[in-house]
């Protein structure tokens, strides 16, 4: 990938940088679903989409099924309405108790967690970007500051970047590394050597 004109670099730093914030945005909203908790103020409404979220974000580290996982949140943000229709969301939240004990409670599970991985690498590689694109504007400060009005070198901080200025136009090509650091969050995050562990599993219980 290549960015051509300081212009398309703002650009694309904005479009990351708005990515950033509308993941968390849209996965509050599909995941919270504030507008279905009807009778209830704004502020309660909110406060119980964060509390489910949260869970489901408790229920995902451990691995839980995505179908059991929207049943479990369906269940407690219908318990939490209930509750917050007398006595308000925030007591209601304070009467369910930590919502990481709460998850605890819930059958772990040996699946890899592949949409929690795919999350994380998505913002990883988002969060890599953005920084080689810092750490080109700092070349491109240090290299304006040398009085040079043309250039091209190795960013050695990172393997494989480089960047390039010319009179009019700033380049940037990330190299392999940002796909690498994805790579490695989505393997870690969704570990998806929990499949052959399940296999063995299975396989020990069918020969007892």
């Amino acid at each position: 990938m290549t960015i051509s004109g300081p212009t398309l670099a703002l650009v694309l730093f904005l479009a990351l940088f708005a990515g950033l914030i509308a993941l968390p945005v849209a996965a509050y909203l599909v995941i919270g679903r504030p507008w279905t908790l009807k009778g209830l103020a704004l502020l309660d409404r909110l406060r119980i989409a964060n509390a489910v979220c949260n869970y489901d974000a408790w229920l995902s580290l451990r691995g839980i099924p995505v179908q059991r996982r929207r049943a479990l949140r369906t269940e407690l943000g219908g318990n939490l309405w209930e509750s917050a229709r007398e006595s308000g969301a925030r007591v209601a939240i304070q009467r369910v108790g930590s919502l990481r004990m709460l998850a605890a409670e819930a059958p772990a599970t040996t699946r890899p967690r592949w949409a929690l991985g795919a999350v994380v690498a998505l913002l990883a590689f988002e969060l890599f970007i953005v920084l080689q694109l810092v750490l080109t504007s700092v070349w491109l400060d240090g290299t304006r500051a040398s009085g040079a009005t043309q250039a091209e070198g190795a960013i050695s901080i990172i393997p494989g970047m480089r960047a390039s200025m010319g009179p009019d136009s700033l380049g940037m090509s990330p190299g392999p590394a940002s796909l690498v650091v994805a790579a490695l969050a989505f393997v870690l995050v969704a570990q998806p050597w929990r499949a052959f562990r399940r296999s063995v599993q299975h396989l020990a219980a069918h020969e007892r």
